[in-house]
């Protein structure tokens, strides 16, 4: 069977157990489907990081494949073949300096 390396960072890095996995991925394979068997293998943990809790709509994160880099609401179509590598990069939100939290936007 094919598969894809995912490659991801932060939060995500910790829900799928690694910086990198091998992901299962079928013949017609998108950006898209691939990221909704990743939902529907990780649950709302990793749904929590990709989707807006109110619409349920992808937020706006940057993907590559291999080194083409892909926008995720525009670019969900695009192929996955059998060897690629798949990095999801999610936009930062907050963190901490000096012991205060701060976000980035509301």
């Amino acid at each position: 069977m094919a598969q894809a390396k995912v490659r991801t960072f932060a939060g995500m890095r910790k829900i799928l157990g690694g910086k990198e996995i091998d992901f299962q991925i079928g013949p017609d394979e998108t950006i898209g489907s691939l990221i909704e068997k990743l939902v529907k293998t990780y649950g709302k943990a990793l749904e929590e990081q990709i989707k807006d809790p109110v619409t349920g709509d992808m937020i706006p994160v940057l993907i590559m494949v291999n080194d083409r880099v892909y926008r995720s609401i525009v670019d969900l179509g695009e192929k996955v073949i059998d060897g690629d590598t798949v990095t999801i990069l999610i936009p930062f939100d907050g963190g901490a300096l000096g012991g205060k939290t701060f976000r980035l936007h509301e």
